[in-house]
C-alpha cells in the first residue's frame, strides 16, 4: 500500500510533468508560428522595399562616382599647379647653385694668386692680391670661413 502510494504519487507527478511540457509544447510550436509569420512579412516587406532602395544606392553611387570624378580633376589640376611651381623652384635654384660655384671658383682662383704671390715673397703682388680677394663679394659664409685663415696669412706676411 505504501509503495503504491509512492507509485500513484510519482504518476501524478508524471502526468503533472507531461502536461507541463505538453503545454510547453503548444507554446514554442505557436511562438514558433508567430515567428515564422513575422519573418514572412519581414520578408515581403524586404522584397517590396528591394526595387527602391536598390534604385536609391544606383543614384548614391552614380553620386558618389561623380563627386570622386571631380576630385579627381580638381587634384590633377593642383599637381600640376604644383610641377610648375616645384620647376620654377628647381630652376631658381639651380640658378643660384650656378652663381654659388661661379663666386666659389672666382674666389678660388683670386686666393691662389695671393698664395703664389705669398709664396714668391713679392709684396707689391701680394698687396694687389690681397686687395683683389678683400674687393669681392662673397655672400656665401662658407666660403668666407675658409677663406679666413689664408687671408689672415697673407696678411701676416705682407706685415
Amino acid at each position: 500500500p505504501e509503495r503504491q502510494n509512492e507509485l500513484d504519487q510519482q504518476r501524478k507527478e508524471l502526468d503533472k510533468l507531461r502536461a507541463e511540457n505538453a503545454a510547453r509544447r503548444q507554446q514554442m510550436a505557436k511562438e514558433l508560428k508567430e515567428k515564422q509569420q513575422e519573418h514572412f512579412e519581414a520578408l515581403e516587406r524586404i522584397r517590396q522595399d528591394s526595387f527602391s532602395a536598390q534604385e536609391q544606392q544606383r543614384e548614391e553611387l552614380n553620386r558618389k562616382q561623380q563627386e570622386h570624378a571631380e576630385l579627381l580633376a580638381r587634384a590633377g589640376g593642383e599637381l600640376e599647379e604644383m610641377q610648375r611651381e616645384s620647376a620654377v623652384q628647381l630652376d631658381r635654384e639651380k640658378r643660384r647653385q650656378g652663381a654659388f660655384v661661379a663666386q666659389l671658383i672666382t674666389f678660388a682662383q683670386a686666393l691662389t694668386k695671393l698664395l703664389d704671390a705669398s709664396k714668391a715673397g713679392d709684396r707689391k703682388v701680394l698687396h694687389q692680391q690681397y686687395g683683389n680677394v678683400s674687393e669681392l663679394k662673397v655672400e656665401e659664409e662658407a666660403i668666407r670661413i675658409l677663406a679666413e685663415p689664408i687671408l689672415e696669412q697673407a696678411a701676416q706676411t705682407m706685415m
